[in-house]
């Protein structure tokens, strides 16, 4: 069985990507209090994407919460694939999955298959950003 080729995905990277996902706010202006105005709307935004965390692992799970939240993003979390693909009925769309692919009762590439299949039907609420057809998912 051979493997894809998995990349090493940094920190960094993440955030760089999702602001690129966002709708851009314009350039700050030199005056503080126009910066300040930026960063709070650039905040604001970033507290209006819902993202996914399916990670198994309790004390990862945590970190990348942890770390998703105080870049100012709303972050809900499932345990397993099962809980991922109900959660996304439930709760509604959402902006980005990051999804573990190795986990108990149903693994991250059994559920991005069953997520696709929604998508495909038109099961699910429409994407909050209004021009993708599917979430984002990176495994």
């Amino acid at each position: 069985l051979a493997l894809p080729h998995l990349k090493s995905v940094e920190a960094a990277d993440i955030t760089i990507n999702l602001e690129r996902s966002r709708s851009s706010v314009g350039t700050p202006s030199s005056s503080s209090s126009s910066l300040s105005a930026d960063l709070e709307q650039q905040q604001a935004s970033r507290a209006a994407k819902k993202l996914l965390v399916v990670e198994d692992n309790v004390v990862n799970m945590k970190i990348f919460c942890k770390f998703l939240e105080e870049a100012g993003y709303s972050v809900d979390v499932a345990r397993n694939g099962t809980e991922a693909v109900d959660a996304v009925v439930k709760r509604g769309c959402y902006d980005l999955i990051f999804m573990d692919c190795v986990m108990p009762v149903e693994d991250g590439f059994s559920a991005t298959r069953r997520i696709r299949i929604l998508e495909e039907k038109g099961v699910l609420k429409s994407l909050s950003n209004g021009n993708q057809n599917r979430i984002p998912i990176i495994a």
